[in-house]
């Protein structure tokens, strides 16, 4: 519970400076997935509760949450992708959706030969 609420008031904060200047927040909890304020909820807040009460309905209620979010949040990617273009493209495709392991960005930054680990054809 407290990791999921550190995550969620992180997120809060970093949110509001990047909506206070305008530009889209990819730094913070944000480099770690695209939604980090929905996962905080979904993933760490709700399990925890559930955990708290030992209730399983509350426990489902982290299913019913991220099949409505798969759902609803196509919506705020347009939004995104219209305001913010290029640099929001780029940003959703290194970047996981909600599992906060961004592994494309990692082995892009720790990779010295971009050559190596990618896949490139050879013609004979």
């Amino acid at each position: 519970m407290i990791f999921g609420l550190i995550f969620y008031f992180t997120s809060v904060r970093f949110l509001l400076k990047g909506l206070e200047e305008g530009r889209l927040v990819t730094t913070g909890t944000f480099y770690l997935c695209q939604n980090p304020l929905y996962v905080a909820i979904v993933f760490f807040i709700f399990p925890a509760v559930s955990l708290l009460m030992n209730s399983w309905l509350v426990l489902t209620s982290c299913v019913l949450g991220y099949i409505l979010l798969k759902i609803y949040v196509g919506r705020e990617y347009q939004i995104l992708e219209e305001f913010f273009g290029e640099e929001y493209l780029r940003y959703k495709s290194e970047t996981p959706e909600f599992i906060p392991l961004p592994l494309k960005k990692w082995i892009k930054e720790n990779n010295p030969n971009p050559a190596i680990g990618s896949t490139t054809l050879l013609q004979t």
